[in-house]
């Protein structure tokens, strides 16, 4: 029953042991319309997920993304447009962790402004992203105009061993939201470890 559905907010196999390919989980997710947490971090879970980024954007009560640390198997697929049918939806992300994949896609555009006023709303809530150790492409200094509009209340980012992201270093400490500019050391992490001081 779909009543079933719309009563779940949150779904946990933290550290679980279960194994198998959630490639198809896409169209269940898109069900669980109260959803607030997504939390799959360090399981034995596989699968493309290329095609989850529509459903996830029907998720409007998302409030943590975890898909960090696969054990075994790691979950793939190419992610480039969940900048815009994602990022774009998804205005209660308070929190979003895809560390330790094997992620792939362009993620130049996460940040810009587009003509979509769905795309153009900022994720005011969401002060972690974490997309550390993928195969992560792009220019990061495309999100410099946007990054402070995008993410306003962003303290947190890692973008390290993702060795084809170029820039990821020369991101301007003014661009940046308020609240990262606010810490001595900022958490921008990339493979240098670089700080970046007041």
């Amino acid at each position: 029953s779909n009543h079933y559905y719309m009563v779940v907010t949150k779904v946990s196999l933290r550290g679980n042991s279960l194994e198998g390919d959630i490639s198809q989980w896409g169209e269940s997710l898109a069900k669980l319309t109260n959803l607030q947490q997504l939390d799959l971090y360090h399981h034995n879970l596989y699968g493309n997920i290329s095609q989850w980024g529509e459903s996830l954007a029907k998720l409007t009560n998302l409030q943590l993304l975890n898909l960090s640390n696969s054990i075994s198997g790691k979950l793939e697929g190419d992610i480039t447009n969940w900048g815009d049918i994602v990022l774009g939806n998804l205005t209660n992300l308070e929190e979003i962790y895809l560390r330790g994949n094997k992620l792939k896609g362009d993620i130049s555009h996460w940040c810009q402004q587009h003509s979509s006023a769905t795309v153009t709303t900022p994720l005011t809530k969401l002060t972690y992203l974490d997309l550390s150790d993928n195969n992560l492409s792009g220019d990061i200094l495309a999100w410099e105009k946007d990054i402070a509009t995008k993410f306003p209340n962003l303290q947190n980012m890692d973008l390290r061993k993702n060795p084809q992201l170029q820039n990821i270093d020369n991101i301007s400490h003014d661009k940046l939201p308020s609240k990262m500019r606010d810490y001595h050391d900022i958490k921008i992490l990339t493979d240098k470890q670089k700080k970046i001081n007041k």
